[in-house]
């Protein structure tokens, strides 16, 4: 996930639902992708379960490769 200055959010911060980012300082709702107070600004999301030590995250892309 890039925020919209193209920074990654991985070097930012978490706090609850929120991740700051780490250049820009825009704060991102983890679950939605929106921008804290800028609703209509999105990045994309995707689902992620876990299964004790394992994480599966969806891959809306895995469908088009695999055909």
């Amino acid at each position: 996930m890039a925020a919209r200055c193209g920074a990654s959010l991985a070097a930012g911060t978490l706090d609850g639902c929120d991740v700051e980012c780490a250049e820009c300082g825009w704060r991102y709702d983890v679950v939605t992708g929106c921008v804290r107070g800028v609703p209509t600004l999105r990045l994309d999301t995707f689902a992620v379960q876990t299964l004790g030590e394992i994480i599966s995250v969806a891959n809306r892309f895995a469908d088009r490769v695999s055909r």
